[in-house]
């Protein structure tokens, strides 16, 4: 969606800067997620924390997060916000620039 809102405006200094926000933004929604409801384990063999429910061939004991929320959710959430966001953001620099004009 990102690469799409670039294109569409030729390239221009607009689509860098909605990119630039977005992307931003996404990565600091995915380092909130990630350290707030990822779930995180921790090897009972070893004591490593890991992301994985098992390590050292034997299963993980849960220390933190939400059971089904795991990094490749937490990816897919943060790049979708990413976009919504770019999308939002172009709406409103397109209705900042008409009230502009007016």
């Amino acid at each position: 969606i990102i690469g799409l809102i670039f294109i569409s405006f030729n390239f221009s200094f607009k689509g860098l800067i909605i990119i630039t926000l977005s992307g931003f933004i996404g990565a600091l929604i995915d380092s909130f997620l990630g350290a707030i409801i990822q779930v995180k384990y921790q090897c009972i063999e070893c004591k490593t924390e890991t992301e994985k429910s098992t390590h050292c061939n034997r299963k993980c004991k849960k220390i933190k997060g939400i059971k089904y929320i795991n990094n490749d959710l937490v990816n897919f959430l943060s790049n979708m916000s990413a976009g919504i966001i770019a999308y939002l953001l172009l709406i409103i620099w397109q209705t900042v620039g008409e009230m502009i004009k007016y």
